[in-house]
């Protein structure tokens, strides 16, 4: 899992990203981050001068970057996580449980 999206998203910064994180993370491009073409330095850098410059975007960004990342990494999901790695989900439950 590409977690610096996550940690900037959880700071509340918007993710100027390349489109290989972007499809890591499963995130829309313009909706919960901006994704780019790392091949391109200068549109990389415009891009994220352009988010720097425009409030809206910058917190509708913010917002659903937030909102995903709330969605995704809930303690319940962590738990099934660890439970599964465990094995606890396959060990046999005592009766009348």
């Amino acid at each position: 899992m590409p977690y610096k999206g996550h940690e900037a998203a959880s700071y509340g910064v918007p993710v100027v990203a390349t489109e290989l994180l972007r499809q890591q993370l499963g995130w829309e491009d313009r909706r919960d981050l901006i994704a780019l073409d790392p091949r391109d330095p200068a549109a990389f850098a415009h891009r994220i001068v352009a988010l720097y410059r425009d409030p809206t975007l910058w917190q509708t960004l913010r917002d659903n970057a937030l909102a995903r990342v709330q969605a995704e990494n809930g303690r319940a999901d962590y738990e099934a996580a660890v439970k599964d790695v465990l094995g606890l989900d396959r060990l046999r439950q005592p009766p009348g449980r």
